[in-house]
C-alpha cells in the first residue's frame, strides 16, 4: 500500500467518523496515529514487508546526506495530526469538530492529489 493511497483511506474514513459522529472510531483512529508517529511502525512500510518480503519498499524521496533531522517526514505527519486531533478531542470537547474536520479533508484531499503540504513543509525544514 502506497502513502497516497493511505492518507486517502485515513481522510475517507476519518470523515465517515466524523461525519456519522462514531466517537469510539475517534479513539482508534488517534491511537493509531499516535502509535504510527510515536514508534516509527507505519502500516503502509509493514504491509509492504508483508507482501513483498524486503525491506521499506515504500520509502519516499532518494536519501540524501543533507538532512537535518533523522526523523521521517510522514511519521513527523502522523504525529502532529494525531496530536492536534487529541488535543481538540480532549481539551476542547465543545468545539472539536473545527480541527478534525480540516485534518480529515486535508488527508482525504492529499490522498487524491498525492501531495500533503504537511509533509512537504516538514522535508523543507530538513525531515528526512
Amino acid at each position: 500500500m502506497s502513502e497516497r493511497t493511505y492518507r486517502f483511506i485515513l481522510g475517507f474514513t476519518l470523515v465517515l467518523v466524523l461525519y456519522f459522529h462514531w466517537e469510539p472510531l475517534e479513539y482508534v483512529y488517534i491511537s493509531v496515529l499516535l502509535f504510527e508517529g510515536l514508534t516509527g511502525y507505519r502500516i503502509t512500510v509493514m504491509t509492504a514487508r508483508i507482501r513483498t518480503g524486503k525491506g521499506d519498499v515504500v520509502s519516499s524521496p532518494p536519501p540524501r546526506p543533507n538532512y537535518r533531522f533523522k526523523f521521517d517526514a510522514e511519521r513527523g505527519m502522523r504525529l502532529w495530526f494525531g496530536g492536534f486531533m487529541a488535543l481538540a478531542f480532549f481539551a476542547l470537547p465543545a468545539d472539536y469538530w473545527f480541527v478534525n474536520w480540516v485534518i480529515a479533508i486535508s488527508l482525504f484531499l492529499s490522498g487524491l492529489v498525492n501531495y500533503c503540504p504537511m509533509v512537504g513543509t516538514l522535508r523543507w525544514v530538513g525531515f528526512r
